[in-house]
């Protein structure tokens, strides 16, 4: 199953989150997180590619997306982006 990544957030969507605003907080990430979520972007969510780009196990992947979000959203949160 695809999940909706970084790329694919509108410009000035309904939560009122701008491309802007995401990019800021994007380069507020430190690199591992910002590779992470380009490398899922990058091969469509095959977690096996993504573990490639990483140096981890397939299984820390999901891990790794999570967190790497979790700290995107704290970072546009921190910018009043979005919730």
């Amino acid at each position: 199953a695809h999940e909706p990544c970084v790329a694919e957030v509108p410009e000035g969507g309904q939560d009122g989150l701008d491309l802007v605003d995401l990019h800021d907080a994007f380069l507020q990430l430190a690199p591992r997180d910002r590779l992470a979520l380009t490398s899922w972007t990058v091969h469509e969510g095959a977690a096996a590619r993504v573990a490639e780009d990483l140096g981890v196990r397939r299984e820390l992947v999901k891990v790794r997306l999570f967190r790497a979000r979790q700290r995107l959203r704290r970072a546009l949160e921190t910018l009043g982006a979005g919730a």
